[in-house]
């Protein structure tokens, strides 16, 4: 059966979000615990029994031991050969399992390869997975990146979702299967349904980004876009697959369900909204940053009056300094926050390759969290204390001119300018230059006030005075 879907949105994506949920807290958490270390070199020897939740840290681990709790691991390659009646959480360039997690795998790195037993759902992203024979995850694999591949005699108990590069299936899934990849392989078993999302054949590929962070013999091998089902295949269920041309030459196999193809509809443009609805979108864009305006400018009128007189009058006495100064340090502070990235990058990179893995975490860590919070408080100057300025300045203004008794109200000015710069930014087309010239004015004004700010100490600490 061949349908025509132009609205086709792959449910698997909100199942596959939870993967990328996970791993954020799971790398927080990993990141947190760092500094706590159960050994200098990383090993749990055979016939140890840890009865807690444990963290290690170290370039090398190998678990051959027993962990009765939880077990989080930070390296640059991690092998686990022994028991773990936990959850197993790892941040890890290189990840081999060979022995038992009695609990969920959340693993975010590399690559990692698994021949042990799962007894829950593993959670991963990274460059490749790779489930080699004899090895059992007993409920859900969700997957996002590059490479996935199942061996023979490898066995996923209940679901798959997966999303990046490729799949090459050999094993056994025992339930569903939902799929977004390029390029899709089926020799193995599904027991149910298969969902997939594939590009259409080709018969070259380029090389890929990810296979850079492969050494040698380690990359996958990388098969071409499109969907191939072989002869050996067993779907159970019914095969639905998504894709710009149909591909059943390629399909070897009978689903027991039969098989539906939904063509991929290329996007033309974005659906027509009645004018009605428009208008609605337009006056609710236009309360919400009414709103926002307000609320953020009364916090700044009752705690910074002197502030934003003093910058609105910069911005008043002159206008086209201000412009200039506003484009210098946006642009100046979108470049030193890349910059700051970089350095970060640069030493934490440095501090793990001479082994100091701790000491490059609390670097990420503090360097990143510093950074973010930095970043957050120049871009609510950009997008919103900017704006308070210009507005401020442009009702004081009106006021003088129209009802000079309510100029130099604490609220009024505030008020009036905050609701014609909104009026002004919501215009169709010329919108987006108003609030441009009013980011960059007002960006400007600050940034001159505070070049200025030891020239009206006074002025800065007056409390502001209601008429």
């Amino acid at each position: 059966m061949i349908t025509n879907n132009r609205n086709h949105r792959p449910f698997h994506r909100i199942l596959l979000s939870s993967v990328i949920l996970t791993l954020l807290l799971a790398l927080t958490l990993t990141g947190a615990a760092s500094a706590v270390e159960f050994t200098h070199d990383g090993n749990v020897p055979a016939g140890t029994t840890i009865d807690d939740d444990l963290f290690i840290s170290a370039d090398k681990i190998t678990v051959d031991g027993t962990v009765n709790g939880d077990l989080f691991l930070n390296s640059n390659q991690a092998v686990v050969n022994g028991t773990v009646n936990g959850n197993l959480i790892v941040n890890s360039a290189l990840l081999t399992i060979n022995g038992v997690v009695n609990g969920s795998l959340i693993y975010a790195g590399q690559s990692a390869q698994i021949q042990g037993e799962i007894n829950g759902t593993m959670y991963s992203a990274g460059a490749s997975v790779h489930l080699l024979a004899g090895s059992h995850i007993q409920r859900n694999l969700f997957f996002a990146g590059m490479s996935l591949q199942t061996d023979p005699e490898s066995v996923i108990g209940r679901d798959l979702a997966t999303t990046g590069y490729q799949l090459i299936h050999k094993g056994l899934i025992g339930r569903d299967a939902a799929v977004e990849m390029s390029a899709v392989e089926i020799e193995g078993s599904v027991g149910r349904n298969v969902t997939a999302i594939v590009d259409e054949p080709e018969t070259t590929t380029e090389p890929n980004f990810f296979l850079l962070f492969f050494e040698g013999t380690d990359a996958p091998p990388i098969i071409l876009p499109g969907l191939r089902v072989q002869a050996s295949a067993q779907i159970g269920g019914k095969l639905t697959y998504t894709s710009p041309i149909e591909q059943s030459s390629a399909i070897l196999s009978a689903p027991g369900g039969g098989i539906e193809f939904t063509q991929k509809q290329p996007q033309v443009g974005k659906t027509q909204v009645s004018l009605q609805k428009q208008t609605s979108l337009w006056f609710l864009a236009r309360v919400r940053e009414l709103i926002t305006l307000l609320i953020l400018g009364s916090l700044v009128v009752l705690f910074a009056p002197g502030a934003l007189r003093q910058a609105s009058k910069q911005l008043g006495e002159r206008p086209l300094h201000s412009f200039g100064w506003g484009f210098v340090c946006l642009i100046g502070g979108l470049a030193i926050a890349l910059v700051s990235v970089f350095i970060i990058l640069i030493v934490g990179i440095l501090l793990t390759v001479v082994s100091l893995g701790a000491l490059s975490q609390a670097v990420f860590g503090m360097g990143f969290s510093g950074l973010g919070f930095a970043f957050a408080a120049f871009m609510l100057l950009v997008n919103q204390g900017s704006k308070l300025v210009v507005a401020y300045m442009v009702g004081k203004w009106l006021l003088a001119r129209f009802s000079p008794a309510y100029a130099e109200h604490r609220w009024w000015p505030l008020i009036v300018g905050v609701v014609i710069y909104v009026m002004l930014a919501g215009i169709p087309i010329a919108g987006w230059l108003v609030s441009l010239v009013a980011i960059l004015s007002g960006l400007g004004a600050i940034w001159l006030l505070y070049y200025h700010r030891g020239k009206q100490p006074a002025e800065m600490g007056l409390p502001a005075v209601d008429h």
